[in-house]
Formats: C-alpha cells, sequence, structure tokens
C-alpha cells in the first residue's frame, strides 16, 4: 500500500513518528562506512554485513567473486545454504585473505579482514586468479553431481577451497571423485545416505578396512570443522 491508500488513524500515526537524523559534514570518504561499523558492533549483524560498509577495492573485489560463484551456479539447491547475510562475500574474503597470505598456520579473525576494507587494501591480481580459478573448478565438480544432494556449510566449503587452490592441477573428473566420495563418507558415517548406488557403500566399506583409524578421522573432521573456521 501506498501512503495515501492507508487509513486516516495510520497516516496520523506515521505523521507523528519522530526519526532522529545526523546529518555528517566535512568528512573523509572512509568515514561513515567506520561510523555505520562501530554503531553497528552490538547488533546482530553478521561480519560480512558490517564490512559490506567499506565502500572500496577490497569489498568490490570480493562481491565480483561472490557474483561469479552465483553465476557458476551456487545456491541453496546445489551447495546446501545459499547467500543469505552475505555467507559467500564472507567464506571468499577468508579464502582470499588466506591464498595472499600464503598460509593457514596465521589464525585468520574477522578484525583482520575489515582492517583489509577499512583500509582499502586490495588484493594482488594473481590472488584473485587463483580464487577465481578454485571457484569455477569447485562448482564444475558440484554440478551435475546427482548420486546424492551435497550438504556443506561453511567451514567445509572454506576447507573444499583450500584443498581445491592446493591441487589445482588434477583433473577435474578427479577433484569431483575426491569431493564426492569424501563427503560421501564422512556423511555415511552419520547415518545418511543410506540408499545410494552400491559403489559407495564399497569404497566406503574398502577405505575402512585399509585405515584402522578411517572412522576415527571421519569423526574428527564433522566434530572440529566448525571450530576450524571459527
Amino acid at each position: 500500500m501506498h501512503y495515501r491508500d492507508l487509513p486516516k488513524k495510520w497516516q496520523r500515526q506515521f505523521r507523528q513518528y519522530s526519526i532522529v537524523i545526523i546529518r555528517l559534514t566535512e568528512y573523509q570518504p572512509e568515514e561513515p562506512a567506520e561510523l555505520f561499523y562501530r554503531l553497528n558492533q552490538p547488533t546482530t549483524l553478521t561480519s560480512a554485513e558490517q564490512r559490506n560498509a567499506y565502500i572500496g577495492v577490497t569489498r568490490d573485489q570480493v562481491k565480483e567473486l561472490s557474483n561469479k560463484f552465483v553465476a557458476l551456479g551456487a545456491s541453496k539447491e546445489t551447495i546446501g545454504f545459499s547467500n543469505s547475510r552475505l555467507a559467500y562475500d564472507e567464506i571468499i574474503s577468508k579464502f582470499c585473505f588466506s591464498v595472499e597470505t600464503g598460509t593457514l598456520k596465521k589464525k585468520i579473525t574477522s578484525n583482520d579482514i575489515s582492517i583489509q576494507y577499512r583500509q582499502a587494501i586490495s588484493f594482488s591480481d594473481e590472488c584473485i586468479r587463483i580464487v577465481a580459478k578454485t571457484l569455477e573448478k569447485f562448482m564444475e565438480c558440484i554440478i551435475g553431481w546427482d548420486d546424492f544432494k551435497y550438504s556443506f556449510n561453511k567451514a567445509t566449503i572454506f576447507s573444499w577451497f583450500v584443498f581445491i587452490r592446493r591441487n589445482l592441477s588434477l583433473s577435474d573428473t578427479g577433484l569431483k571423485n575426491v569431493i564426492g566420495y569424501f563427503e560421501f563418507c564422512r556423511a555415511f558415517i552419520k547415518g545418511k545416505y543410506k540408499k545410494v548406488d552400491q559403489r559407495y557403500i564399497e569404497v566406503f566399506s574398502s577405505l575402512q578396512k585399509r585405515n584402522s583409524f578411517f572412522e576415527i578421522m571421519l569423526n574428527t573432521f564433522n566434530q572440529r570443522f566448525s571450530v576450524m573456521y571459527h
């Protein structure tokens, strides 16, 4: 409805409602974003939503990669969750930071990434190229996999990005099989995917017989991947 369509009493309530407006003048370009970030610290905005206030090259780079990820087919139906609340931007910004620093030994905090956004420090062209290639490889492995439905989350997606980054030379078929069988095994041990092609069950049984620690490894991964991401 438009305002003119509302009953008179509701129009009156709208007119009587006070809105406080603070006008900023003589400010540096980064200051409004900084103000937005600080004012929203106590709220339930996600880290990615807060960083989205920092207009600049860093945000633009991540946003372009996030849009590319969606264009490649990333969605709730294909990977298990959507880009609601900038979830893809969150993972991609963290992955860019990891690629740029070249190590996983240093814990990456939300503040580390926020500083890069705030100071508009761009990721290198090589970093962007590697991340874009990783996104392409990942989605090539996911799209068209009909044997069972994937159900990733931010932690497992990030883990697979790191794995693919380290194995970009592997064939698409090789990567597709690694992701498919590993995701099946870790879901199967939790009681999922009982009705699948028998070859998956056979692979699981074979790995279980060859490696006495196989189930322990899968259970450990399932328990800790969220902790590793956060």
